[in-house]
């Protein structure tokens, strides 16, 4: 049947626990899709369907639809927490073996990165992502996956998450922990094709920041890697800091450790490290309505889950027109819910757009010549 470890029993407790709905288990739903030939969804749920099987698994109850079921046999699931990042693992004989996936939960961003292999060259042949976060952890893992395409396994561990910020012609100092986070997805998909486990890339150092499990050595290599001057820029690029603020101290004397040995001051006053903003050139019509269906794959997990789907009809201008189906065509949050989607794409096309459901587009009358 299905096996989830103790970590992973945990990390459902927990969020169970922080959730302010009333939750009963833990929904497990497979579809056919993704480059596995399989794709996976997860959440919280209050009670079990009638024709659900319910698997006990000690602190944790998961629900199964009949559909779901064979796909799932033999399945198991890992949580992996650690400095770098956490995430669920999937392990499912059912699966393409040449498919493998990588997840990055930090920051409260999440990221779930899927490869397919050429089991004999070790390139990536495709690539994909489903993320839920904001709209420029959606445009960082939009841009990895591109980057990453054809490249050797080995190749595309070198990319940094400098680099995805690069292709975005910049991101704003404060989203820079998005690139991060695409980074470590990758890093932990690689380990899982190579039978590898995902541990941290670092010794373990000091723990920093208790609010976001940051240690010492991480914030020294981002400090190096990224020529960090400041607090803040620590805060945008690994969260540490961006909580309680207790560590502040903390992470400048790493600052002025790391900042004395390449030859510099630290200066508590120095200004943060500005957006690299470079001159933009408009998007094409396709390359618009391109971006447009990458935002909506990467909601439609979410909007399955509830039943309903989106689909984009028309791109005219700087307005999207859209449909909404099954459960979401009747809702009552459906005006949110595409308010929700209006936002994400201007994040990710960086240009405003209006969306519009698909039955108020313009109807346009042809008058016939006779």
């Amino acid at each position: 049947m299905i096996t989830l470890t103790e970590s992973a029993v945990k990390a459902v407790g927990r969020f169970i626990s922080s959730s302010d709905k009333p939750t009963g288990g833990l929904r497990i739903e497979v579809t056919d899709g993704g480059c596995s030939g399989l794709s996976y969804g997860l959440r919280l749920e209050a009670k079990e369907s009638q024709d659900d099987t319910v698997i006990d698994c000690g602190e944790v109850k998961v629900f199964v639809d009949p559909l779901s079921l064979p796909k799932l046999d033999g399945m198991s699931i890992d949580f992996v927490d650690s400095l770098d990042g956490s995430g669920f693992k999937f392990t499912n004989p059912n699966a393409v073996k040449s498919c493998v996936c990588g997840s990055s939960f930090t920051t409260g961003d999440a990221l779930r990165l899927t490869l397919k292999v050429n089991e004999e060259s070790e390139v990536i042949e495709d690539a994909g992502f489903q993320t839920f976060g904001c709209g420029s952890a959606i445009a960082s893992s939009s841009v990895l996956t591109e980057i990453i395409k054809g490249m050797t396994l080995d190749d595309a561990l070198k990319v940094s998450n400098q680099d995805i910020a690069n292709e975005l012609d910049g991101l704003p100092p404060e989203k820079m922990h998005c690139s991060v986070m695409g980074r470590e997805a990758l890093q932990a998909a690689v380990a899982n094709y190579r039978g590898e486990e995902w541990e941290d890339d670092h010794e373990e150092g000091a723990l920093i920041c208790k609010c976001f499990a940051i240690d010492a050595v991480m914030i020294e290599e981002m400090v190096w890697a990224n020529k960090l001057r400041t607090v803040e820029d620590v805060t945008n690029f690994t969260k540490a800091g961006g909580g309680c603020a207790a560590c502040h101290e903390d992470i400048e004397g790493i600052l002025e450790r790391v900042l004395k040995e390449r030859g510099e001051t630290f200066d508590p006053d120095a200004a943060p490290i500005e957006a690299v903003v470079m001159e933009k050139k408009p998007l094409t019509n396709l390359q618009r309505i391109k971006k447009i269906e990458e935002v909506l794959e990467s909601l439609r997990p979410q909007l399955m889950a509830d039943g309903g789907d989106v689909e984009l009809v028309e791109v005219v201008d700087n307005t999207a027109y859209i449909n909404m189906t099954g459960a979401c065509s009747g809702c009552q949050m459906a005006a949110m819910t595409i308010a929700g989607i209006q936002q994400r794409l201007m994040e990710v096309l960086g240009e405003f757009i209006r969306v519009i459901p698909a039955s108020q587009m313009p109807k346009v009358a042809v008058a016939a010549g006779g």
